[in-house]
């Protein structure tokens, strides 16, 4: 049996998302890997073709679960637990005041009382006005945006139930404080961010067993940082995947220290202690 997003035939193996960014669920065909074999997100191809950015998508046994409903206006959410949003970039199917009020509704949908939503993922563009709505569902245990003009991440820092939480597109975010209080977060991703200089605040997340930071991999365009001495404090960590990151201190000995580490890469740069190939023969390195 397989646990996983619904499969065409309920019989497909079907992987699970165990990793960060875009956190699918999706059959693939009838290929079947070894139980705690690492599968890829995007060229679905095993560990060693790893592009930058790809994740960590793993079998484990279980049973089929049923499909996650695609909603694009406010009026389609029935109280479902689980919901994907795609309430922009809508084409020309809808005027731009349409839009504008499909958009508002969601707004008002998730400012005002905490839902039954559990599960939120945003498949499109998420507007600043509506990352700020997030604010309102406290009740949120895994959340996921693709990406959006969001700068601040303080919306955030109230959903303390949330255990997975997925920030892709982050180019205009500086600051990672607000997600200090998140300390029930077992899997953090920051993607296509540009600088941060405090990572600090990320060390309080301490049941952290899945990280990614990292910038844009499809410009590329490398993010900055100025230190991961964070990841010091972090001990359950599993899995880290630092890519297309400058580690602007240049000191990468915080990965030495991470007693639990079953999977790691991070981008080479020059000047850092250790050498890449020290920590390729140090650690549990995928290529």
């Amino acid at each position: 049996m397989w646990l996983g997003y619904e499969s065409p035939s309920h019989t497909s193996p079907v992987i699970e998302y165990t990793g960060c960014i875009s956190a699918q669920r999706h059959a693939i065909g009838n290929a079947r890997p070894a139980v705690g074999e690492v599968w890829l997100k995007r060229s679905w191809s095993r560990a060693g073709d790893l592009p930058p950015s790809s994740l960590f998508l793993s079998y484990t046994s279980g049973v089929p679960i049923p499909k996650v409903p695609k909603l694009t206006e406010a009026s389609e959410y029935a109280g479902q637990a689980a919901i994907h949003v795609a309430c922009t970039q809508l084409g020309s199917s809808y005027t731009p005041t349409q839009a504008r009020r499909v958009v508002a509704e969601w707004v008002d949908l998730l400012s005002g009382e905490p839902t039954a939503i559990t599960d939120l993922q945003f498949l499109t563009r998420t507007p600043k006005r509506l990352f700020n709505a997030l604010s309102g569902q406290t009740q949120l245990r895994r959340l996921v945006v693709k990406w959006g003009d969001y700068d601040d991440l303080t919306p955030l820092e109230g959903l303390q139930e949330l255990k997975l939480l997925e920030v892709g597109g982050a180019s205009a975010v500086t600051q990672v404080g607000p997600l200090a209080a998140l300390d029930k977060l077992r899997t953090l991703a920051i993607e296509g961010f540009r600088r941060i200089d405090d990572t600090t605040p990320l060390g309080h997340l301490v049941k952290l067993t899945d990280l990614e930071l990292g910038g844009d991999w499809m410009s590329p365009r490398n993010a900055h940082v100025t230190s991961i001495g964070f990841l010091r404090e972090l001990n359950q960590l599993e899995k880290v995947l630092l890519h297309t990151i400058v580690v602007e201190d240049r000191d990468y000995s915080a990965l030495l220290s991470l007693p639990r580490l079953k999977w790691v890469r991070t981008m080479a740069t020059k000047g850092m202690e250790p050498s890449i190939d020290h920590l390729k023969r140090a650690l549990p390195w995928v290529s």
